[in-house]
């Protein structure tokens, strides 16, 4: 027995020790030694820097002193599980699992201000451990055996299912004798009846998401996938099922992010290398379709199919933003204002401090003489930048369609004070007082 299992042993016995005594953990002191409190210290600094193996030391050591502190022995544990995890020394990691649901320290989790990096970490593993323990199921009911034993396999999961629907564990197991058998649609039914009652467990989508993927059904398995995402974010194979279901819906800028969160996680993992080929390919050739499409718009006199042109090239590029402006303006020199503020109203929704855009549907709502509208854009978009002389002025305009005068006088004199002579400003002024006057 090696030094940090010895140790561990004895944290365990004595633990247990103090959980059958009356008033068990309640009646020790909790006082800690400082000693073990900076080894503690220590192994967190040292894991944040990536250092798993040297903080697994310290933890180890740390651990032996909390035996009267179960919040800071639990934290400890978990914090020896992930060090063995990140390390790949999967044994020790497992066995700080299953100590920590031996000594039943679990079940305090909820109760405890743990930090969350850490409990992610945890489910992670959980997670991990899970599909071993089913694909070790399946090896051993898919040895040559009588057709009776995965029978009775089968009726004992189902009958631990009957007693309690929320049965992680008895569920996945099932679902992966079912997928031996190729019995896809009890497989697939089996995970939707846990998700009825548990419909967030990051495992159990997972699984699902692989179903629905080998069904061909991407957009259902990605909705799964992105369901378990959050509690499995360090799960390489995960993200390479995401990756492969966005790139089949072509959707390659989510399966770029994917196969990328790939390469970090595991270099070289699986096929990863020639999908992000592919996707880069891809996405190079619909830039190269974008801008031959862009040129032709330009050129094209007639402005519906200069319109379908730009449709054309903004759906191969998305990211391209210039081209609702060039689209506004094919608009604006067939005086549709209309047209085009239906082009730059969706823009505003994703780019709501982009003043540009402000102006842009500003210039447009003043034309369109929809003055409140314009009132509100302008002022919005001089809150981000007073500096451009030109919204100050749309501003006026659209106060003198409201036949405010005394505030449209009061804009046209901050823009002649950026710029004296802009535009007709100064003769617009003088129409405001006039007409303050009259009243």
């Amino acid at each position: 027995m090696n030094t940090s299992r010895a140790l561990s042993t004895i944290c365990a016995g004595i633990l247990l020790v103090l959980a059958v005594v009356p008033g068990g953990f309640s009646q020790v002191t909790e006082q800690v030694d400082p000693f073990y409190t900076k080894q503690f210290e220590d192994g967190k600094f040292l894991y944040q820097g990536g250092k798993f193996v040297e903080a697994a030391q310290c933890f180890e050591i740390a651990a032996f002193g909390f035996l009267d502190s179960t919040a800071r022995l639990l934290e400890s544990y978990l914090y020896l599980e992930a060090c063995h995890f990140q390390t790949k020394n999967i044994d020790k990691a497992k066995y700080y699992a299953d100590e920590m649901k031996r000594l039943k320290l679990e079940d305090q989790m909820a109760s405890l201000n743990l930090p969350a990096p850490l409990t992610n970490k945890h489910r992670e593993i959980a997670a991990y451990f899970s599909r071993l323990e089913a694909k070790a199921l399946v090896a051993a009911v898919s040895a040559p055996s009588p057709a009776e034993g995965v029978a009775d396999d089968v009726a004992k999961l189902k009958n631990l299912l009957k007693a309690n629907q929320a049965n992680v564990d008895a569920a996945l197991k099932l679902s992966a004798i079912y997928l031996e058998q190729k019995n896809l649609k009890a497989a697939k039914s089996t995970l939707q009846d846990l998700l009825a009652v548990n419909p967030k467990n990051p495992l159990t989508n997972f699984e699902l998401g692989k179903i629905l993927a080998s069904e061909r059904k991407y957009a259902d398995a990605l909705a799964a996938f992105d369901k378990a995402a959050p509690s499995l974010p360090n799960d390489v194979e995960l993200f390479y099922q995401i990756g492969i279901a966005a790139a089949a819906l072509k959707d390659y800028e989510k399966a770029g992010w994917a196969f990328g969160r790939v390469n970090q996680l595991g270099p070289s993992y699986k096929d990863t290398a020639k999908f992000l080929a592919q996707i880069e390919g891809v996405e190079k050739s619909k830039l190269r379709e974008s801008q031959g499409a862009l040129a032709k718009a330009r050129n094209e006199a007639n402005v519906d199919k200069r319109i379908a042109l730009y449709r054309q090239a903004l759906d191969l590029d998305p990211t391209n933003v210039e081209i609702y402006f060039e689209v506004k303006a094919a608009y604006l020199g067939k005086n549709k204002y209309k047209d085009a503020i239906s082009w730059l109203e969706p823009l505003l929704k994703a780019y709501p401090d982009n003043v540009r855009v402000r102006k842009e549907l500003g210039d447009l709502y003043v034309r369109d003489k929809a003055y409140d509208k314009a009132v509100k854009v302008l002022k919005d978009a001089l809150k981000l930048d007073s500096r451009d002389p030109e919204m100050d002025y749309l501003l006026a305009k659209a106060y003198l369609g409201q036949k405010k005068y005394r505030e449209a006088a009061d804009e046209l004199e901050i823009v002649m004070a950026k710029s004296p002579y802009y535009k007709d400003s100064r003769e617009l002024y003088k129409q405001c007082l006039d007409n303050t006057k009259k009243k």
